[in-house]
């Protein structure tokens, strides 16, 4: 998905094949291999962004032995595993957690090293939950918050293929295609 240099990524699929795992590896290459980018992991609301947190980087550490992850409030943050055992550690901070529904408190907050966005299950199962009004224009000023006019800001939309009537198919005019592994929409 990453060779259509798209700004936003929809990524939809069955449930457990590695959506989120993706995304978190894709947050962990932008720290270690790039310029120490970081990343905002972001959940529709706060109770499902607090929720997932603790144990956000427990699938992927195991492909960094060199590091040691942690989560504190909204931040994430990486330790050199070499630092284990000193009374003092430091730590830097790799990205962000939030909530879309708060993201009115976010637009003055500047992310500039920020060049991931992942909203996790963006798309909801009939009975859970509800869509926030106007998600999608939500969802784009925070974007743009994150952004501020840089051009290296991906936003990787995730969702579990549930429900093809969601506010962001209908924004966009998504109809997937089951004959193809790709649908693509300028």
């Amino acid at each position: 998905v990453l060779s259509y240099n798209s700004r936003y990524i929809f990524v939809a699929g069955a449930r457990g094949l590695g959506k989120t795992y993706g995304a978190v590896e894709l947050a962990c290459e932008g720290w270690f291999k790039k310029q120490r980018e970081q990343f905002f992991y972001l959940r529709r609301y706060k109770d499902e962004s607090t929720g997932a947190t603790p144990q956000f980087f427990d699938a992927n550490a195991r492909n960094y032995p060199f590091a040691d992850f942690r989560t504190r409030g909204r931040v994430a943050e990486v330790a050199s595993a070499e630092t284990r055992g000193m009374e003092r550690r430091e730590w830097s901070t790799m990205g962000y957690f939030g909530a879309l529904s708060l993201a009115q408190q976010y637009k003055s907050i500047p992310y500039p090293e920020v060049s991931r966005i992942i909203y996790d299950e963006v798309i909801l199962e009939r009975g859970n939950s509800q869509y926030l009004r106007d998600e999608v224009t939500v969802f784009n000023n925070f974007f743009n918050t994150v952004a501020r006019k840089r051009d290296n800001v991906k936003a990787f939309l995730l969702a579990n293929a549930v429900e093809m009537t969601n506010p962001w198919f209908n924004e966009w005019g998504i109809r997937p295609d089951e004959g193809r592994e790709f649908t693509t929409r300028y």
